[in-house]
């Protein structure tokens, strides 16, 4: 009988987060299950065993990038060879997407078309982050 060694890890793409559970090298292979939170959706992504003398048991489940509240969730790890099951838990923070406001002024300043442009993101944790692009028209003043 030989222990998993076990992994946890988050993958942030663009318009989802991949929460991933890794019990690897064990001997038999280990059992993976997920304790989630009521309004999470319960839908596995894969939970996979690979076999080359000792397994890895692979379990994963994607949530959306944008999450209006926090939450727990708990992966939990089963094999003969621990005490008791063992668990990893990940704190997701809430996430909401920015709203996004651009203004812009256009005056006159000295004979001369002078325009201010603003662009304000209000957003929760984490910031947005604003880049501007010039883009420079030949034969306008």
């Amino acid at each position: 009988v030989v222990p998993p060694n076990i992994s946890f890890m988050v993958l942030n793409e663009t318009e989802q987060k991949v929460i991933q559970c890794i019990a690897a090298n064990s001997k038999p292979a280990a059992k993976i299950t997920w304790n989630l939170p009521g309004n999470l959706p319960k839908e596995i992504m894969y939970n996979s065993t690979f076999q080359n003398g000792t397994y890895t048991a692979i379990s994963a489940f994607r949530l959306p990038a944008y999450l209006p509240e926090e939450h727990n969730v708990t992966c939990v790890i089963e094999h003969p060879a621990l005490h008791d099951p063992e668990t990893r838990t990940i704190h997701i923070p809430p996430c909401f997407p920015p709203h996004i406001t651009v203004r812009s002024v256009t005056q006159n300043k000295k004979d001369k078309e002078c325009t201010t442009v603003e662009c304000v993101a209000t957003t929760s944790k984490p910031a947005a982050n604003a880049h501007f692009l010039l883009t420079y028209i030949l034969g306008k003043p």
